[in-house]
């Protein structure tokens, strides 16, 4: 094992497992829409993407109503916004999608808010178009995992980096990968979503809106460092008008917070499903403290998959033996200072429900395509499993 150092670590992930899958030497990973996307796989093991356009060719209109929805360079929440905005309808989906890719998935409309609305869009750099009827909707989870296309050039070329390259591909055959919550459950670019579900679960309202519209960062561009200074300095009104309109959330927070001046109310005016989200990011940076401190105690991926094969996420429910496994997970819990209660949030409506997890992960279905400046990944993961977790083992830094 290798360690981790900064973003990593601040996120739970405090290691690195496999010396020999490391190519960051040889290859050059820069994501974006271009270099990596995502195709959701369905629960019938159709992977999403918009070829499937109109290949569903049914009679009878359904009770719900599947698109295909790509997006390009957003994150689902702010896709979602902008659809709930256009149907004037609750929209279903199976999961998120890094918001630094071009993603493909499927989302559900109540068929009954679609008379008269077209069967294709293209907008806001989302293309939807009519998939299939059902008559069940969408919920988070109805999905088997996505399959992943990454590309990454090359820093220099010969013969011997191509067979370090594949020697990837031989090294995933019989190896698991530990299964760390990826960044974008935490922000790409700006990572405090855990953060502001800890204030969230200590009930520091202040706090809470403080991270969500306040706390610039080094990587934003000008004008939203300069709206969230603006937050900081109490200015409401300004940084409402600063912050560009996919910031949505930060937004609503800044307009409340003009108004009322109250913290609360401006953390209670945001949608259920984001503040459960963010609630959520605070228990998968507990669950990847867990799995950083039974790897240290474990020293290897196999005895942890061979002990622990599924660890607890901590939430309302929890409830810890006296096994390795439990006692690991009780010490990062008392380290924090949170008890199953305290993820109960009657104030918001809210709970974050406890949960297994697996520790480990395989890459499956590994391909490589060289090109002449470069070679593309293509790989399938499960379910909950993230990317981002394989490509921090092949280039450190993602």
């Amino acid at each position: 094992m290798i360690e981790a150092e900064g973003i990593d670590k601040s996120l739970g992930m405090d290691y690195y497992i496999y010396d020999e899958l490391y190519v960051g030497d040889v290859l050059e990973f820069k994501k974006s829409p271009k270099s990596f996307k995502v195709y959701e796989v369905y629960l019938d093991g159709t992977v999403v993407s918009l070829e499937l356009c109109g290949s569903e060719q049914s009679k009878t209109q359904g009770r719900f109503t599947y698109f295909i929805m790509c997006k390009e360079g957003i994150d689902t929440f702010y896709a979602i916004y902008l659809l709930k905005q256009l149907f004037r309808a609750g929209i279903g989906y199976a999961g998120l999608k890094d918001s630094e890719s071009y993603s493909c998935q499927l989302i559900s409309v109540d068929s009954k808010y679609l008379k008269g609305i077209e069967k294709h869009y293209k907008f806001n750099n989302i293309t939807l178009c009519f998939y299939k009827y059902s008559e069940y909707p969408l919920m988070r989870g109805h999905l088997l995992g996505n399959v992943f296309k990454v590309f990454s050039k090359f820093k220099k070329y010969n013969t011997d980096i191509i067979d370090r390259i594949n020697n990837v591909r031989n090294c995933l055959k019989d190896k698991y990968l530990v299964n760390y919550y990826g960044h974008q459950r935490f922000g790409t670019i700006r990572p405090t979503t855990h953060l502001i579900g800890k204030a969230i679960i200590n009930k520091d309202w202040y706090e809470a809106v403080r991270i969500i519209a306040g706390t610039p960062t080094y990587y934003e561009s000008d004008i939203v460092k300069s709206a969230r200074e603006e937050f900081e300095l109490g200015n409401y009104y300004r940084a409402l008008h600063l912050f560009p309109p996919e910031y949505w959330i930060e937004r609503r927070v800044c307009r409340v917070m003009h108004i009322s001046k109250d913290p609360f109310k401006a953390v209670k005016s945001l949608p259920k499903d984001i503040l459960q989200f963010y609630v959520e990011a605070y228990q998968s940076y507990i669950f990847n403290k867990v799995l950083s401190e039974a790897l240290k105690y474990f020293k290897s991926v196999e005895v942890l998959k061979n002990t622990c094969e599924t660890l607890i996420v901590p939430g309302s429910n929890t409830f810890l033996y006296d096994d390795i496994c439990s006692s690991i997970t009780r010490e990062v819990i008392e380290r924090e200072g949170v008890k199953p209660n305290d993820f109960i949030i009657k104030d918001l409506g809210i709970v974050g429900k406890g949960y297994v997890r697996d520790s480990v992960f395989k890459v499956m279905d590994l391909d490589l395509e060289y090109e002449e400046d470069g070679v593309w990944f293509s790989f399938r993961l499960q379910r909950g499993s993230y990317a981002s977790i394989f490509l921090r083992e092949l280039f450190r830094k993602v």
